[in-house]
This record gives C-alpha cells, sequence and structure tokens, in this order.
C-alpha cells in the first residue's frame, strides 16, 4: 500500500511460509508481469512468484505500534517502506531472515531476497524506554531471529536510529555454526541505550556482524555492538565485529565488543574510521572473562584522521581468565590519549592466560 501501513498492537499475522510488506508502488514478477497499487486497472495476476517491490516515488510509512509477531520458523520477512519505525514492537523470526529497507527519496527496485540496495529513507527500532537494555520486559522493542544455527538480519536505510532499550537479537541458541549474519547499511546510524547482540549459547559459532556507515555513527549511552560466547555451556565461538564508518563516536559507556565468557573464543573487532572519539567511559574490546576458558580475540582500528581516547575509555584485548588475551593493532592520522585513557593487551589478577602484543 503505497500510502502507508501500520501493524497496531493487537495485530496478528498468521501465514504459513514468507511474508513480505512493502509501500511500494508495484509488485513485479519473475515473469515479467507487474502489479500496480496505483494503477490496478491496468495490471494483471500471474502463477510466476513475485521478485522484487518497485518504488516510483516516495512510498509512505510502515509502522509497527506496539505490536507482538511471531513469523513461522525459518521464514523471510522484508518490511519496506519510505521509512519504516519500530516503536515499543516485538518481530520474531526464528532461524528465519529478517530485512529493513527505509527507501527514502530513492527510486528503484528492492528484491524479495538477497542483499539490500543502499536506502536513503528513516529506520527507527525504538525500544520500550527502560533505563539499561539488560532486561526488557516482554521483549518490548526488539527484532529477533535467533535458533540453531541464528539467522540473518538486515537493515538498509539513510537515518538508522536504534533507541530507548531496543535489542537486535541475531543468537544461536543451538549446535550449527551459524551461516547468517546481521548487516547494517545507513548514511548515519545512532545507537543510544540499545544494542545489536549476537551470541552463542551451546556449540555452535554465533552470527558475525558488519556495520557500514558512510557518514557519523554514534554509540551511547551503555548502548553497543558486540558477539559473545555466553557462558559455562557455550564452546561455540563468538562472532567477528566490523565496524566501518566516516565519524565514529563511541562516548558514555558505548561498546563495541566480542568476548567469551564460555569455552569458545571471542572473535575479532575491527574498526575503520574517518576518524574516531571514544569518550566518558566507551570501550571498543575483545576480552576473556572470568572463568571463561576461550581465548580473546584481536582488536584492529584504523582511522584515517584523528583518534582520541579520553576519560576513562579504553581499547583493549583481556584476559581474566586461562585463555590468552589477543594482539591490539592501531594506525591512526593523529592519536590523543589523557591521562585516563588507555589502548592495551593484558593478563589481569587472578588470569593464567598471557597478554597479548599491542603495535601502533
Amino acid at each position: 500500500n503505497p500510502a502507508g501501513i501500520i501493524f497496531g498492537e493487537h495485530a496478528a499475522v498468521d501465514v504459513p511460509a514468507a511474508f513480505h510488506v512493502s509501500t511500494a508502488q508495484e509488485l513485479r514478477f519473475a515473469d515479467g508481469v507487474r502489479f500496480s497499487a496505483a494503477m490496478p486497472a491496468g495490471s494483471s495476476f500471474t502463477s510466476a512468484p513475485p521478485e522484487a517491490f518497485g518504488f516510483l516515488a516516495p512510498g509512505g510509512t510502515l509502522q509497527l505500534n506496539k505490536s507482538k509477531l511471531t513469523l513461522k520458523e525459518g521464514t523471510a520477512v522484508t518490511l519496506a517502506g519510505g521509512s519504516v519505525t519500530s516503536d515499543g514492537a516485538t518481530l520474531k523470526v526464528p532461524r528465519g531472515s529478517l530485512r529493513i529497507y527505509g527507501q527514502g527519496d530513492t527510486v528503484g527496485v528492492i528484491p524479495i531476497n538477497g542483499d539490500l540496495p543502499a536506502g536513503n529513507g528513516m529506520v527507527t527500532i525504538k525500544g520500550g524506554g527502560l533505563s539499561g537494555h539488560k532486561q526488557i520486559i516482554d521483549d518490548v522493542g526488539s527484532l529477533d531471529t535467533s535458533g540453531d544455527g541464528a539467522g540473518n538480519i538486515g537493515i538498509s536505510g539513510g537515518v538508522v536510529n536504534v533507541t530507548d532499550s531496543a535489542t537486535v537479537y541475531n543468537y544461536n541458541t543451538g549446535e550449527k555454526d551459524a551461516e547468517g549474519k546481521t548487516r547494517i547499511d545507513a548514511n548515519s546510524l545512532l545507537v543510544d541505550n540499545a544494542s545489536m547482540k549476537s551470541r552463542a549459547y551451546s556449540s555452535g559459532k554465533a552470527s558475525d556482524t558488519t556495520v557500514s556507515v558512510n557518514n557519523d555513527m554514534w554509540v551511547k549511552n551503555n548502548g553497543g555492538v558486540g558477539s559473545t560466547s555466553y557462558n559455562s555451556n557455550s564452546t561455540g565461538k563468538a562472532g567477528n565485529v566490523q565496524i566501518i564508518g566516516g565519524n565514529l563516536y563511541v562516548v558514555g559507556g558505548g561498546f563495541i565488543n566480542s568476548n567469551t565468557f564460555g569455552r569458545g573464543d571471542a572473535g575479532i573487532v575491527t574498526v575503520t574510521a574517518g576518524s574516531l572519539i571514544i569518550d566518558s567511559k566507551g570501550i571498543i574490546t575483545s576480552s576473556a572473562g572470568k572463568g571463561s576458558t576461550g581465548k580473546a580475540g584481536g582488536v584492529v582500528v584504523n582511522v584515517g584522521g584523528k583518534m582520541q581516547v579520553l576519560n576513562e575509555s579504553y581499547v583493549s584485548s583481556d584476559t581474566f581468565a586461562s585463555g590468552d588475551a589477543g594482539i591490539v593493532t592501531m594506525t591512526a592520522g593523529s592519536l590523543i590519549i589523557d591521562s585516563k585513557g588507555s589502548i592495551t593487551s593484558s593478563a589481569y589478577k587472578g588470569s593464567t592466560g598471557k597478554a597479548g602484543g599491542v603495535v601502533v
């Protein structure tokens, strides 16, 4: 519906397979037939499978307002609109594929399956507004593709905001290694008191996370992007976390990490940015936590311009247990570290693992 679509608090979706929703003007099929919502009289249907949405002009808003929707396990879900807003909603696609596309004024074709093209519309994922996001009542404000082998999450838009205790989950709960990933593509991104996470709960590896932002990316107010080998039952490795940004700000307890609290190793954290400010207890780290036996991963930071590490912020690979810490490698056009900032690889008291090296 080009005029817009709203799923309200009591909305329900009961479909046996894939679910694709859009405010595009056209639905295109594999045999070339097109159905036009703007000109239905000149359209026709076909038995061929749907292939893509056609945005011929700016589309309406697609909204999930406090909805609680659960789709069939392993299915594919697409939400594509001029802008997309999830406000206090819960959307679960267990072990499935979830794609969210903010079109803006982009004119083009959005395939039903596969990677999303670049969009320039707004995507807003807003939680229930609880302070601290660690315990969300009834999972209010979450996108979730968790399951045995995890799933796929793709978000593409111009301005992407994940705020107010919202959570984007892609947890691996079983023995299969994750084959999917979480990928965010945006012109600007705000992660504010919210989180995007993958985890390994069993022997299967956690999914990798890639975030690519053309301009400013803010990670703030205890929000962050991370992956974890979750507990003593976890033999699967944590996922790798890759951040590619223009100007990156990790502030106010914001984090980018890959950690282990289990037997699986932590992943590699890679950050590439034009400039980087880590301030007020912001952290970029890979660590082996207390009670774990897995190793910490390496941390690689490449900054084309100025990098600053300030006010109890740090870049590190650490061990608090028997696994070794990793190597921290950093390059920057210029570097400022104040008296309370640090770049380290450490073996903390009580650990038996070795510290890694630091290359600056």
